[in-house]
C-alpha cells in the first residue's frame, strides 16, 4: 500500500470517438501530472 502525500486524480475519457483517449493519453505522458499526483 502507498502511503504517498501527492493528490490521488482520475481522469475520464469522454466520448471513446473524440479527442478524450489522446488527451488522456498525453496527460499521462506528461510529467508535469505523474510526477505531481499519484494516478
Amino acid at each position: 500500500m502507498s502511503t504517498s502525500n501527492k493528490p490521488r486524480i482520475g481522469i475520464t475519457l469522454g466520448d471513446c470517438a473524440g479527442i478524450g483517449p489522446e488527451i488522456v493519453g498525453l496527460a499521462l505522458n506528461s510529467n508535469r501530472i505523474t510526477l505531481g499526483a499519484e494516478c
